[in-house]
This record gives structure tokens, C-alpha cells and sequence, in this order.
């Protein structure tokens, strides 16, 4: 994974398909995230601020 090689310190999901990530949406991708980057990742709502 990019964010891993670059030696960022969290990724921040912005862009997951549709308005809301539902609960197996956030656990699907969490999990396929997790298997490249071991770092902290958060999903981002509308209007969060980083």
C-alpha cells in the first residue's frame, strides 16, 4: 500500500462509495486496509476536519 511506503502516520478514508459507509462496508474495508498498513485509519464524515 501507498501509505505504507510513504511512512504516513494514519490514512483517512474519504472517498468509500455512497453518502455513509454502513458497519460491513467499514469492516470490509477495515480488514483490507489492515492486511497493507498497520497504522490508525479513520472513515470520514461530511465535515470532518484533520
Amino acid at each position: 500500500m501507498l501509505a505504507e511506503r510513504a511512512g504516513v502516520r494514519a490514512v483517512a478514508v474519504t472517498h468509500f462509495g455512497g453518502n455513509t459507509p454502513d458497519p460491513a462496508q467499514v469492516t470490509r474495508l477495515t480488514a483490507e486496509i489492515d492486511a497493507q498498513y498497520k497504522g490508525p485509519v479513520t472513515f470520514a464524515n461530511d465535515l470532518d476536519r484533520f
